[in-house]
């Protein structure tokens, strides 16, 4: 077993170890071998739900009425806050989007249709899509 400087940090470490201990860099030749491991995932559509969208988005717009009239008290910029998030809620649901399992952590993740590279919010990797795949990149 030898000791090897690390490319990242400069730190020296076993020529053994798959990653740095210390910045947790992957080796060039481990890095190969770890995408092998992760697989490719489906991707799934979304259904849109309009009704419920569209009742989202009236129930918000008249929070946010309600919060516009109240702004002059202290109060009303509560139901300003819900009624955006509402209405916001409201055209998620209208919109068709995309789920997957996460190749590199295994979550589901979310994500639009026009998106041609996914980030997961869990563990911050990327992957891109391939056809109706979500394939892991390093």
């Amino acid at each position: 077993m030898a000791l090897i400087s690390c490319p990242e940090c400069k730190k020296e470490i076993s020529d053994t170890a798959p990653n740095c201990p210390n910045c947790g860099y992957i080796f060039l030749n481990k890095q190969k071998d770890i995408i092998q491991q992760l697989n490719p995932t489906e991707i799934h559509n979304i259904k849109p739900n309009i009704g419920l969208g569209i009742f989202l988005i009236f129930i918000g717009v008249i929070v946010f009425i309600v919060g516009l009239l109240l702004v002059s008290i202290i109060i009303g910029i509560f139901p300003l806050i819900v009624g955006f998030a509402l209405i916001v809620l409201g055209v998620d649901k209208i919109r068709s989007n995309r789920e997957a399992t996460c190749p590199h952590c295994g979550k589901i993740i979310r994500f639009s249709n026009t998106s041609l590279n996914v980030k997961c919010h869990i563990c911050n990797k990327t992957s891109v899509k391939d056809g109706d795949y979500l394939k892991p990149i390093l």
